[in-house]
């Protein structure tokens, strides 16, 4: 009976336990930090998501870089000096709207227009509505990356 008692005990505690450790409660950004991507006089607004990601690109800013068009003319892609020490491996569905990093090629990228895929990046931000300012950026831009 006891040894009963002491699995029936194992099993509850053991459960408890992982359940503490599945509701990771790190706080990486703010709520509701906004970030401000600038380009030939106008600009637009991501509400940044709560991961190690973002924060670290926070940490950049502010940020002006070169950024190239991808993905059929849909996304500007630029170089960003940061070392994550990790590599991504769990493919995630980005869309039109999405800021996201790709650490093994140390990028970060924004889908401006059109376009669904997965891919190897961790998204960062999400457009607060939906203006597009980069309807003649298909040569590439010049933007800046800046705390609202």
């Amino acid at each position: 009976m006891r040894k009963l008692l002491a699995f029936i005990l194992t099993i509850f505690l053991s459960g408890t336990l992982n359940a503490q450790n599945d509701s990771d409660t790190t706080i990486y950004v703010p709520e509701n930090t906004i970030v401000k991507l600038s380009y030939n006089n106008d600009f637009v607004y991501f509400k940044m998501k709560n991961n190690k990601y973002a924060k670290a690109f926070i940490e950049m800013l502010p940020l002006t870089i070169y950024m190239d068009p991808y993905i059929e003319n849909t996304t500007l892609v630029g170089s960003i000096n940061k070392d994550f020490r990790e590599e991504t491996t769990e493919p995630v569905m980005i869309s039109q709207g999405d800021l996201f990093i790709n650490p093994n090629l140390k990028q970060v990228g924004f889908i401006y227009d059109m376009y669904v895929g997965t891919y190897s990046v961790q998204t960062i931000g999400r457009q607060v509505g939906r203006k597009n300012i980069f309807k003649s950026a298909y040569n590439g831009a010049e933007v800046t990356f800046s705390v609202k």
